[in-house]
């Protein structure tokens, strides 16, 4: 698409209407979505209007019935049973700086200045939809990882606890890190105030993690040596809550958590102990010997049970590649529409007590973990598209205040919510 480029360095609406149809919500749409099954398959509703979202979650019917019709009249008082949860935004936010010689150097032709600013706007987007990704998998503290201190604190390089959540972190990174990972919607304690430090290399497989940091471990006032820490992105550790409306989002592991909420819990300001499974999920442990095929048929039997039809299991890759290997010749696959929808939504098939579930690689699931989701129960309440760029003023990119050039933005509010998390599963396999 030709553009045009006025003299004074700026954007004019030429190249905003090309840079706008660059961006057109397919193309966005697949940058978002590769490799991110769950954050695709949520839907996206933009309804998220006001300070907060009160989201009701009916988990009992009335109960007033009886045999003797002078009973059901004496007990027609009884009424549904609902949890109310007052649920606040989760942000995220990129941005990025062209300089203005670069910008100027374009001048002749107009179609390098817009790949210049595609290709950064590329990344951004990949980089911002991981981190929304991570967060809809998350706990709401903002912690992405842990890691356990040797006996010397005398180095830069750090270990990670489990492996394959290196994919979390990139070089030049900004990272705190905290003493503590509540799962409640606290905020962790910061180490040393929230001292910052920074990736500056990275070593990332399935079998060991190590991080390079500029600062070595022995300068962080406060860590001590054999003991494990979390890190977080740097400002995210604000916790979630009613009560926090500048928070995290509540992910996968705050909604379906590992262990049963406790009385006095307060989730969104409601105490999810009065019924523990059709507020919080259910839960299932594997033996330790038991084979990954029998751990998600007896899932399915549990949610059965529960009334629920679940249609889709998503596991860490490790998981998946022990699974398939597992089933040998058995395993059976469904076909991908990537052709139609640009995204590759291949999936292994496994017949379930409801019916047939579709198993999903999801690099964001902790190795050893999953979960047994029925997906039309989850959504994403949303303010503008998530994610959608910064035009405002009517434009894609303003002047920066403190140096030579020019600021693009792009943002997301968003949160999670489960319309039926008893008709939901989180599991741990046995090996």
């Amino acid at each position: 698409m030709a553009t045009s480029f006025n003299g004074s360095g700026g954007f004019d609406s030429d190249f905003f209407a090309a840079y706008k149809h660059v961006y057109n919500p397919k193309r966005v749409q697949v940058l978002a979505y590769k490799n991110r099954p769950f954050f695709a398959k949520l839907a996206k509703k933009d309804m998220f209007e006001g300070d907060t979202y009160n989201h009701t979650v009916f988990f009992e019917d009335p109960q007033g019935g009886s045999a003797t019709i002078a009973t059901a009249i004496a007990q027609k008082a009884g009424h549904s049973q609902g949890a109310r949860f007052v649920i606040n935004r989760g942000r995220e936010y990129q941005a990025i700086t062209l300089q203005n010689e670069a910008i100027r150097a374009s001048r002749s032709d107009n179609g390098s200045l817009l790949r210049k600013k595609t290709h950064e706007t590329d990344r951004i987007l990949n980089e911002m939809c991981r981190r929304i990704d991570i967060a809809v998998h998350g706990s709401g503290t903002g912690v992405i990882a842990s890691f356990t201190t040797a006996a010397s604190l005398n180095t830069t390089t750090i270990t990670l606890d489990t492996p394959a959540l290196g994919i979390r972190f990139s070089v030049g990174m900004f990272l705190q890190i905290a003493s503590t990972n509540p799962l409640d919607g606290t905020a962790p304690t910061l180490v040393n105030g929230g001292q910052v430090v920074k990736v500056l290399a990275r070593s990332v497989s399935a079998k060991q993690t190590t991080l390079t940091l500029d600062t070595s471990l022995s300068a962080v006032t406060g860590l001590t040596t054999t003991n494990q820490y979390f890190l977080l992105r740097n400002g995210e550790g604000l916790g979630f809550g009613m009560n926090t409306p500048y928070g995290g989002v509540s992910g996968l592991r705050n909604w379906l958590p590992i262990t049963d909420p406790v009385p006095g819990e307060s989730f969104w300001g409601f105490d999810r102990s009065v019924d523990v499974q059709r507020l919080s999920g259910s839960r299932y442990v594997a033996g330790a010997a038991e084979k990954m095929e029998a751990t998600l048929q007896n899932c399915s039997a549990e949610m059965c049970l529960q009334g629920a039809s679940p249609d889709l299991i998503l596991m860490n890759p490790i998981n998946i590649s022990n699974y398939s290997q597992e089933l040998g010749s058995k395993v059976r696959y469904a076909q991908s529409d990537k052709a139609v929808t640009g995204l590759d939504t291949s999936a292994m098939i496994v017949r379930g007590q409801a019916g047939d579930m579709a198993v999903m690689s999801d690099p964001q699931v902790d190795p050893g973990r999953f979960y047994m989701l029925q997906s039309d129960t989850w959504w994403m309440p949303t303010l503008d598209a998530v994610p959608h760029m910064d035009d405002a003023a009517g434009i894609s990119a303003s002047r920066e205040a403190t140096s030579d050039g020019i600021e693009l933005r792009w943002r997301a509010w968003y949160n999670l919510v489960c319309d039926a998390p008893g008709l939901n599963l989180t599991g741990s396999f046995g090996y």
